[in-house]
């Protein structure tokens, strides 16, 4: 016999108000009967008294109350959002396949659309590709999906992705798919994947100097008693930082952020590698230092562009302007070299640089100017167009409208008097320039994948220094982690405790599967 509740429309209000909480957040939905009711029941009860307190109580919370909440509210967004989709005349899609931490490929969509009077960008979908994750496969995705949602390719003028074979084939490659679909969408390689894929043209100088950092980090990560020596180093030296930060060659942002650190710690590095007594013997040379220097400096200004065009709402001529900008700088920058200044390096600046050093430093910046040159030319208007935009230029009110609102709403605005050219100008506007939403969204997908899988590294790194036995690990485990959860681990014995308290456990044997980076 179903039993039926009346809940007031406070209640189912503020039943829904948590559960966007818990979703925005990305906790477990049991977190309201466990944390939220129980804290709001003391804080309501001891400010206005115990009936108070019972009003509470009629809050449906329940975990399985607040999944139902969540999965309402995640139709109603996506009803809304392609409502706005069928009702805009194009849009533009952002697509990147990432793979979860259960080794399964996701297809994740972003869409940009006009609504209004202005430009607006929404997760569109996720959806777990098969087996392969061939361009054919993508398209299958993609295309089954727009076909389920009543969206038509004819409507889609921009795709961007990151460039990968199986996006940019020409036989069986998404892209050439998609062409035979609508042959007028401009398709985009993400600005921030090319720009990464620039800044790997090293010169070979540099190239070694970099390879040589890397190892000498791999020796001191790779080695948990040389990790915490070294970090007792750093404390006892009064460093600003304490580890070295390891490398990651699909990381963006990794060779500057490892260099900047290891620049950081070269003396605490010195020191230790000395009391070591390791074969690194290029680090007592001078000319090293300089060459490092000189790597940590370009590598900051190359993650200052590429984090510049990180975020939303860019678009293809912000991020070529963007890049222009800096491909003047780098011209701009071999002019003071030559002249002997070296203040945009500052690094490099503090070190006796002679002309071998200057040369490198030229050989260098030519390369990255000649490579990075690949802004898109998107100009190309017909004679009604022209009229068009002839007309805008000379109309006064238009002039300061122009100067008063944004340029996504400006063209937007002109639309209805001068359609042609408003059109053209939203064909540019419209589609993304890089894929970071798409790369962001991967993050997120696995940080809440990662919410029920513990890591021993991460929980005991904060409480281990120098013992690291079944006595001092078990109950730091015990305490930090929910029993049942997997536990990933070496083959060490202190870890042979976790099967028999109620984890699971899973090993890596580092002698045949050592990583290496």
């Amino acid at each position: 016999m179903t039993t039926i509740v009346k809940i007031s429309d406070k209640s189912q209000e503020a039943s829904y108000v948590v559960a966007e909480f818990v979703a925005k957040t990305r906790k477990p939905h049991t977190i309201c009967e466990q944390l939220i009711l129980p804290a709001c029941r003391e804080i309501v009860k001891i400010f206005f008294g115990i009936e108070a307190e019972q009003e509470i109580l009629k809050i449906p919370l329940s975990d399985n109350t607040i999944s139902r909440r969540i999965n309402d509210m995640s139709e109603d967004i996506e009803q809304q959002v392609l409502n706005k989709l069928r009702d805009s005349r194009m849009y533009a899609l952002q697509v990147d396949e990432s793979t979860d931490i259960s080794g399964k490929a996701q297809l994740l969509v972003f869409v940009r659309i006009v609504v209004d009077d202005d430009i607006i960008e929404n997760f569109f979908c996720c959806k777990t590709l098969p087996e392969t994750t061939r361009g054919e496969d993508v398209f299958k995705v993609l295309d089954a999906h727009l076909l389920s949602v009543n969206l038509s390719w004819d409507n889609c003028i921009g795709i961007c992705t990151d460039g990968a074979p199986s996006m940019t084939g020409s036989i069986k490659g998404f892209i050439s798919l998609v062409k035979k679909k609508n042959s007028k969408i401009i398709f985009t390689h993400c600005f921030l994947h090319r720009e990464a894929l620039v800044a790997k043209s090293l010169a070979s100088d540099l190239q070694n100097i970099l390879d040589q950092v890397v190892k000498v980090i791999n020796f001191i990560k790779s080695r948990p008693l040389k990790s915490r020596l070294f970090e007792k180093i750093c404390e006892e030296m009064d460093a600003d930082y304490s580890r070295l930060i390891l490398y990651s060659a699909v990381r963006w942002l990794s060779r500057g952020n490892i260099l900047s650190r290891f620049y950081n710690l070269r003396e605490e590095l010195l020191v230790f590698l000395t009391m070591e007594e390791t074969e690194f013997n290029f680090l007592g040379d001078e000319e090293w230092w300089t060459k490092l220097s000189f790597l940590t400096d370009l590598f900051e200004h190359l993650n200052k562009l590429n984090s510049s065009m990180q975020g939303r709402d860019e678009n293809i001529l912000t991020s070529s302007d963007k890049i222009m900008a800096f491909i003047k700088k780098l011209n701009l920058w071999k002019t003071k070299i030559n002249q002997g200044n070296l203040i945009m390096f500052p690094r490099t600046a503090l070190l006796v640089a002679d002309d071998n050093i200057l040369s490198l430093i030229v050989e260098s910046i030519t390369l990255l100017e000649v490579k990075m040159n690949f802004s898109n030319d998107l100009v190309d208007l017909k004679l009604v167009e022209e009229e068009n935009l002839c007309s805008i230029k000379n109309d006064r009110t238009l002039q300061l409208k122009f100067k008063e609102i944004t340029l996504n709403k400006f063209w937007i605005c002109v639309s209805k008097e001068y359609p042609e050219i408003s059109i053209k100008a939203l064909t540019i506007l419209l589609p993304f320039s890089t894929s970071y939403l798409c790369e962001q969204g991967a993050v997120m997908f696995l940080k809440d994948f990662c919410v029920h899988v513990a890591s021993l590294e991460q929980v005991c790194t904060a409480f281990l220094r120098e013992h690291c036995d079944k006595h001092t690990l078990s109950p730091i485990i015990n305490r930090e982690c929910e029993g049942g959860s997997v536990m990933h681990s070496d083959e060490c014995p202190s870890y042979r405790c976790l099967t028999a308290e109620g984890f699971i456990r899973e090993t890596v044997n580092h002698q045949e599967n050592m990583l290496t980076l």
